[in-house]
């Protein structure tokens, strides 16, 4: 199994974790975004509390 910490016993790393997320929005302040070009997110959790965090993201658009 792929989240088994008896198969890294002998490995000096954490037991991994498996983490579910939902969005619950995207507001995208860019008032000349288009649509038919790609974009990219980037980002880094800003707060990390007991059983929430907040995510801050970067969107980049190629010209």
């Amino acid at each position: 199994k792929h989240n088994s910490p008896q198969l890294i016993k002998s490995v000096h790393v954490h037991p991994l974790a498996i983490v579910t997320a939902a969005v619950d929005r995207i507001e995208v302040a860019i008032p000349h975004m288009h649509m038919d070009r790609d974009i990219r997110l980037s980002g880094f959790a800003s707060f990390v509390g007991s059983s929430s965090m907040e995510i801050t993201l970067k969107i980049d658009q190629v010209n």
